[in-house]
């Protein structure tokens, strides 16, 4: 087996971590998923669903990649950050530093940016499967403070009163001190 390195560490954070997270909240809805984890009222975890979790979390964890890139992707490019303008032809005299990038910086945008949409779905689950739904959304509420924390948003107070309108660009968070 290989050891975690550098090249699939970030396959990892990208891909299966945001999968287990869709695949946990799944677990609250079906019992077959459920006993996959081991979780269930008479289950025991096995190596059999070690396996289906994996493959499961590898599946879902594409799955929330492409909604990522649907949704936050399209809603950097409306709000004004720019499509990149990529020149394929000089790309290999240049290979290494692409990896280099990739696995540095993009795969941890995709890892944060898959947990924001994986997160939302496994609280919804956890909250059905709890019998509370519509869960009761408000300041205290842990999912609430754990998406602020994930987009930084400002605490409502001190949100500036311009960027409260309804257009996508007005959900460009500006510094207080910033024109």
């Amino acid at each position: 087996m290989k050891d975690v390195t550098t090249a699939n560490f970030g396959l990892l954070i990208a891909y299966l971590l945001p999968g287990f997270t869709v695949v946990w909240g799944i677990s609250y809805l079906s019992e077959p998923v459920r006993a996959w984890l081991g979780t269930g009222s008479s289950s025991v975890p096995t190596v059999g669903g070690f396996f289906y979790i994996t493959i499961a979390s590898v599946g879902a964890g594409m799955i929330v990649s492409t909604l990522r890139w649907l949704i936050l992707d399209t809603i950097h490019h409306v709000t004004g950050v720019p499509r990149p303008q990529w020149d394929f032809s000089r790309l290999q005299q240049n290979v290494a530093a692409f990896d280099v990038l990739g696995e540095n910086y993009y795969r941890y945008y995709q890892f944060h940016g898959g947990m924001a949409i994986a997160l939302p779905f496994w609280y919804a689950a956890n909250w059905t499967n709890s019998g509370l739904w519509p869960p009761p959304f408000g300041r205290g509420s842990f999912g609430i403070v754990l998406l602020e924390l994930i987009f930084h948003l400002p605490a409502p107070a001190t949100r500036p009163a311009s960027t409260l309108h309804g257009s996508l660009k007005c959900w460009r968070w500006r510094h207080p001190n910033q024109p």
